[in-house]
């Protein structure tokens, strides 16, 4: 009888499982589609720039990538840390953690 029980709940049971699918290997550079020469018209024809936020100083400091050097400052709330572009990439938006507050430059 016990028997006849465990082969009921076996045959019951859904199938056991099988090895994981594998799935193609990503690309080194998950960022592949934002990389390449096609920009958008809005900013095609500017200089490459770094902007970063420099908590230190309440600043944006703009860095030229080929020279290493610091070209602009702008001045922002306290300790700024996230720069986000706007959506038609006119203008940039810098998050300050400590006053609560969004600057735009």
């Amino acid at each position: 009888m016990i028997a006849l029980a465990l082969a009921l709940i076996l045959a019951a049971a859904p199938p056991a499982a099988t090895a994981a699918e594998v799935t193609p290997a990503l690309p080194d550079n998950v960022y592949a589609a934002t990389v390449g020469p096609e920009l958008s018209p809005a900013v095609a024809g500017m200089p490459e720039l770094v902007y970063v936020p420099n908590a230190v100083s309440n600043t944006v400091d703009v860095i030229d990538p080929r020279t290493y050097q610091i070209v602009d400052h702008y001045p922002v709330g306290r300790e700024p840390h996230h720069i986000t572009p706007s959506w038609d990439l006119s203008r940039l938006y810098v998050l300050n953690t400590k006053s609560d507050s969004l600057t735009v430059i």
